[in-house]
């Protein structure tokens, strides 16, 4: 029997680095200057000692940044080490929940449910705090099964850590403390809850006492404001009515090429239904899965924004778990097999071979023929790219150090396109006073993102052009002034047509 699991455990091991190596694999052959510029950019910032917040913009949770800043510090600052990192957290988050499972029910549904995530989710998209998340997560359910007597405190630091990584969870944790607590006084359980309630309130302290030693508080205040200005047209309980009205029509739908909508909703349902009959009917069996289903349940809110197959998996995923806890109660084992092997065939519809929603960098044979490296550029090397793309990089690359050489009077640069990556090249030469290093001068989230954040911006572009002491990257005629001339940059594909702007005077 030992022998069996031990092959069984390979099995998930060969798996996850299986789903590791083509993660890492097709991300070389990837553009995004928006999304992982964004995280680069603010890696690279932190460990040039910027402040959070203040001069970083901090989307998601300052751990992730720091999260993101060792992987870029061991990786010798390329964009890949991010991948490296976080597909190496994803790849561990399978073992983890494969021995999760296994320790409640059996090595069988351990594998069950391994192939269920990777047919819906098998690689790696983003270099995202989501990833990590999961990973805490399922470390945490780990740490709560077990029978230590400091397991609730250290499964209150695991949820902490979640929220340090995505900050807009602080108001879930905290609903799911209050759960906690409720069922605490139903249990007579208080000591247990105690020492989650430390577990989890230290890290976060540290987290505030940080932010009112660096006089950080406020600004971390207005930060917050942010996701409201996603619904300045439209209330919270409008913005759920669509999402449930979306979800409920990809699920049938799409049901053929994209049939994990279904499977989530079913999941949805599942846990629901489970925690409504927990209350009605308190026994230990019941117990142990509680906290997954609630945490599951919960997890639903970070898709609301966004409906993305990598969102429901590192989250609301683990609420198959309640799933198996009623598959296991079928007494007859055939029935079983028939219900898995159907969820399995089931999922398997979602295995498309093309570029998909659970597999967003999936190789077409025309970039794994044409694409091509340099590395010229420290942060982009390995990186597998379209000739146009390291044209337009490596013009800006060497037209910027020209610049730098030839006209001392350009202090400051600013990018005021989508692409990051054109403010990571500008901040190695020029100080850079914006704190999103993009911004899309059409975007109206942009803009009002900016003014809440970084109204001085504004105000010191205009002062530095008038000083004739700024250097702009921008789409073409974004601005007219007689002081400053256009310099046309090499088009590609992934950036268009894009200038630098700068003092006429500048004879670079």
């Amino acid at each position: 029997m030992k022998q069996n699991i031990n092959h069984k455990t390979l099995f998930i091991i060969i798996l996850s680095i299986l789903s590791f190596v083509i993660s890492i694999y097709q991300s070389k052959y990837y553009y995004d200057g928006h999304h992982w510029g964004l995280m680069l950019s603010n890696a690279i910032d932190f460990l040039d000692g910027k402040k959070p917040y203040e001069e970083i913009f901090i989307q998601y949770g300052i751990l992730n940044t720091i999260f993101h800043a060792i992987f870029v510090k061991f990786g010798n600052s390329q964009v890949i080490s991010l991948f490296y990192g976080i597909s190496l957290f994803y790849s561990l988050s399978i073992i983890l929940l494969f021995k999760y499972v296994e320790n409640k029910f059996d090595s069988n549904y351990g594998i069950f449910v391994i192939l269920c995530l990777l047919l819906i989710h098998p690689f790696v998209n983003h270099p995202w705090h989501n990833y990590l998340g999961f990973f805490f997560l399922i470390l945490a359910l780990n740490i709560y099964d077990t029978n230590s007597k400091n397991n609730t405190f250290f499964f209150g630091i695991c949820l902490s850590l979640i929220v340090l990584l995505y900050e807009k969870l602080l108001f879930i944790f905290l609903l799911f403390s209050l759960i906690f607590l409720f069922d605490s006084i139903l249990r007579k359980k208080m000591k247990v809850y105690f020492f989650f309630l430390k577990g989890f309130l230290i890290p976060i302290s540290i987290f505030f006492l940080f932010l009112f030693y660096n006089n950080l508080f406020d600004t971390w205040i207005t930060y917050q404001k942010i996701s409201s200005l996603y619904l300045e047209e439209t209330s919270y309980f409008k913005t759920i009515m669509v999402y449930l009205e979306k979800l409920f029509l990809l699920s049938f739908k799409n049901i053929i090429y994209e049939p994990y909508w279904l499977f989530f909703s079913i999941i949805i349902i599942i846990n629901i239904n489970f925690v409504i009959f927990y209350f009605l009917n308190f026994n230990i069996e019941k117990e142990i899965f509680f906290f997954p289903s609630i945490i599951s349940i919960l997890y639903i809110s970070t898709t609301i924004h966004a409906i993305n197959s990598f969102r429901f998996v590192t989250g609301t995923f683990i609420g198959i778990i309640i799933l198996l806890f009623y598959l296991k109660k079928i007494k007859k084992i055939e029935t079983k097999i028939i219900l898995s092997s159907f969820i399995i065939l089931f999922l398997s519809l979602g295995l498309n071979f093309k570029k998909s929603e659970n597999n967003k960098l999936f190789l077409q044979n025309y970039k794994i023929n044409e694409n091509v490296s340099y590395d010229s550029i420290k942060y982009f090397k390995g990186q597998k790219w379209s000739e146009d793309t390291w044209d337009n990089l490596i013009h800006l690359e060497e037209t910027l150090t020209k610049i730098k050489k030839n006209c001392p009077n350009i202090k400051f640069g600013i990018n005021i396109t989508r692409d990051s990556y054109y403010y990571i090249l500008i901040s190695e030469k020029y100080e850079t006073f914006q704190k999103m290093p993009f911004f899309d001068p059409n975007s109206s989230i942009n803009r009002d993102t900016m003014k809440l954040i970084n109204q001085a911006m504004f105000k010191k572009k205009d002062q530095y052009i008038a000083d004739k002491s700024l250097l702009i990257i921008a789409d073409k005629t974004f601005i007219k002034n007689e002081d400053y001339k256009e310099i046309n940059m090499k088009y590609s594909y992934n950036h268009k047509q894009k200038s630098i702007f700068l003092p006429k005077k500048c004879n670079y």
